[in-house]
């Protein structure tokens, strides 16, 4: 009697250690399918197609919005993350910004959603105008850049004048 105790209670310890293994597999799973999920939707969303131009181009290009998910694939991200083009879909089904097309091999912004303006600045002046401000919140000094092309802008002015 002492032995099948033993041998239920041994049964009975791996169908457990089976079951949370399985649900183990299922939660990174499911953290696989979010995690693709909110790259494609950084991708294609307004604060992003604001200055990405690439994708930006890719969505006027097609009056119905869509892009191929191969592009999705040459992305370093998602090439870096090894996701396949059927990961992508099962993330991208998760989605409530973002849809497939009846072939599930395009997606695209929910209800062909209009895109935002698409924003380009020389990123050095971007760069250079982030620095002015914050350097204006400082009492009493001027910022480098600030100097430097007041500076540039005078001897611009002198040769000028001779």
């Amino acid at each position: 009697m002492f032995l099948n105790f033993d041998l239920y209670f041994f049964i009975y310890l791996l169908l457990f250690l089976l079951i949370m293994e399985k649900k183990n597999e299922n939660d990174k799973e499911k953290d696989k399918e979010k995690e693709i999920k909110g790259q494609i939707e950084y991708y294609l969303s307004d604060k992003n197609l604001e200055t990405d131009d690439f994708f930006h181009k890719k969505i006027t290009e097609n009056p119905d919005g869509y892009i191929d998910l191969d592009l999705f694939l040459k992305c370093n991200k998602v090439k870096n993350a090894g996701w396949t083009k059927e990961e992508l879909k099962e993330g991208i089904n998760e989605s409530k910004e973002l849809e497939l097309d009846e072939t599930k091999e395009r997606v695209r912004r929910i209800n062909n959603k209009e895109l935002p303006e698409l924003i380009l600045l020389n990123k050095k002046r971007k760069k250079e105008e982030k620095e002015d401000e914050k350097e204006e919140e400082k009492p009493k000094t001027k910022s480098k850049n600030l100097k430097k092309r007041k500076k540039t802008d005078s001897i611009v002015k002198k040769k000028i004048m001779k």
